[in-house]
């Protein structure tokens, strides 16, 4: 087997490793799971959600594309100042972070 062969097999296996221990991010979110938003995202087309806000998975998907439901603080001024329930797809590049209990 050549060297660039064994390295990759190497990795492979590394990577099935943490896959199989749960260390690998891509699989550890499911339904229910609690995560804060580190940062804010949305904008135009989605809606915006604020750094701090927390939310709940409420549908997995494959590597980091999840259904989560956040409570976002209501603004004085907009919504009479309610807070409300929004439910947006969370991508991969969205500063979403779990929070481990």
């Amino acid at each position: 087997m050549s060297r660039i062969a064994a390295m990759f097999r190497s990795d492979r296996k590394a990577e099935s490793e943490l896959i199989r221990n749960g260390d690998n991010e891509v699989n550890t979110l499911k339904i229910g799971d609690k995560v804060v938003a580190s940062g804010d995202f949305g904008g135009i087309l989605r809606r915006r959600i604020p750094a701090g806000s927390v939310g709940r998975v409420v549908q997995a998907g494959l590597a980091r594309n999840l259904r989560v439901s956040f409570i976002v603080k209501g603004e004085p001024g907009g919504h009479f100042g309610v807070d409300e329930q929004v439910e947006v797809t969370v991508k991969d590049i969205d500063p979403v972070i779990p929070v481990r209990t």
